[in-house]
C-alpha cells in the first residue's frame, strides 16, 4: 500500500485534465512493466493506492515514476515547470487480509473524509466504483483506470 505526500502548497489544485493525466500514470506502469493496480483514489492534492510490483520494480520506484510522469504531463497542459509532487511518500507492506480490507476501505474513504463527496461513489477518481459493482469496462469510460483482479493460487492440500 503507498500513500504519495501532499503536493506542493504554491501549486494550484488539479483539475479534470490533470485528473486525466494522472489517471494515464498508473495505466502506462501496468501496461510497460506489469504492475497491478488493486485500488487507488486520487485527491486534489495527493494519492493513494494499493500496487503490486513485480521485480525488478519496488513500490517506491513504481511510484516516483507515477510522480514523475504525471508532473511532466501536468506541467506540459498547464505551461508551468518545477516539482508537482513533494519528495515524501509513505508505503508499507499489507500482510494478512485484514490489513489489505483495512486499506482498501480506508482509502476509498478519503474523498468522504475530505468533504469531495457525500459517498465514496460519488468520487469519479477512485477504484471504488469497481469495489461497488461497475463493470471494469464501465469504469474505463468513467475514468480510464480500471482494478486489477488478482487470483492467487493456492497449493494443493
Amino acid at each position: 500500500m503507498g500513500s504519495n505526500g501532499v503536493r506542493h502548497p504554491f501549486r494550484p489544485e488539479l483539475e479534470t485534465l490533470d485528473y486525466e493525466r494522472l489517471v494515464s500514470s498508473p495505466a502506462r506502469m501496468r501496461q510497460k512493466h506489469g504492475v497491478a493496480i488493486a485500488t487507488w483514489v486520487f485527491l486534489p492534492d495527493h494519492w493513494h493506492a494499493i500496487i503490486y510490483s513485480p521485480l525488478p520494480f519496488t513500490i517506491p520506484t513504481v511510484f516516483e515514476a507515477v510522480k514523475v510522469n504525471s508532473m511532466i504531463g501536468i506541467n506540459v497542459r498547464r505551461s508551468e515547470r518545477g516539482e508537482l509532487w513533494q519528495d515524501r511518500s509513505f508505503d508499507r507492506a499489507l500482510r494478512t487480509v485484514k490489513e489489505y480490507n483495512e486499506g482498501v476501505e480506508s482509502i476509498h474513504l478519503n474523498p468522504v473524509r475530505r468533504d469531495l463527496a457525500g459517498d465514496t461513489r460519488d468520487w469519479k477518481w477512485s477504484g471504488v466504483q469497481e469495489y461497488a459493482g461497475v463493470s471494469g469496462e464501465e469504469q474505463e469510460r468513467r475514468c480510464s483506470l480500471r482494478i486489477d483482479r488478482v487470483r492467487l493460487r493456492y497449493p494443493a492440500l
